[in-house]
Formats: C-alpha cells, structure tokens, sequence
C-alpha cells in the first residue's frame, strides 16, 4: 500500500472523537465499554503508526482526536440537555474529565510505541 495512502487513513481513524465518545456512553449507557474501546482502539492506532514508521502521523492524529473529542463535547453535551454539567463525573467537571481522558489515552499508546521488540541473538 502506498504510504500516502496509509499516513491518511491513519489520521482518518484518529479523526474519531473517542474521549467525547466514551464518555458520551459513560453517561448515557452506565457502561465503561467506551473507555475500553477508546484504549483498544487508539493503541491498534498506534500499533499501525509503529507498524508503518509514521509514528508522527500518530502524534498528529492524537491532537486531531482531542480538538475534534473536545468540540464534540461543548457542541452535543450542552444543546443535548443532557445534564453533563450536573455533577456525574464528579469530582471533575465534564471539561476537565475530557481532558483527563485524553491524556489517560495517551499512556498505552505510548507504550505501544516506545516497546521495542527483542530480536533473537543467533
């Protein structure tokens, strides 16, 4: 596959809000299954970035997510009416929660890319 081609699917995939996201199923479902999906997702993310030598597209798709999950978060959560602002992450509020789950995403996907295999000594 052309390397083009894999720098912008890989910053596509980034694209998706998955703080906003995770939290959105948090608060709607009770479920943890979006934080799961968020680590899963943003470490095969990072993973592939390692996988193809564009670990810099990665850092780009990251910041990308974070801007798009944070925008999500003041467009849809307020207008919504959905009582983000009530008190359900406490002991932060919802603006600072998002920012806490970006950076807690951040920390596989570091290890993912900082892991350096052991090759065979023959």
């Amino acid at each position: 596959m052309n390397k083009n081609i894999t720098k912008i699917i890989l910053v596509a995939l980034y694209c998706f809000p998955y703080a906003y996201f995770s939290m959105y199923i948090d608060f709607t479902k009770g479920s943890m299954l979006g934080y799961l999906f968020m680590v899963l997702g943003m470490s095969l993310l990072a993973f592939m970035s390692k996988r193809f030598a564009i670990v810099p597209f990665a850092a780009l798709g990251n910041i990308l997510s974070a801007v798009i999950s944070y925008i999500s978060y003041h467009l849809w959560s307020g207008s919504l009416g959905e009582g983000w602002d009530y008190g359900y992450f406490k002991p932060l509020a919802p603006n600072s929660f998002i920012i806490l789950i970006i950076v807690i995403s951040l920390m596989p996907q570091l290890l993912v890319v900082l892991y350096k295999s052991k090759e065979k000594k023959e």
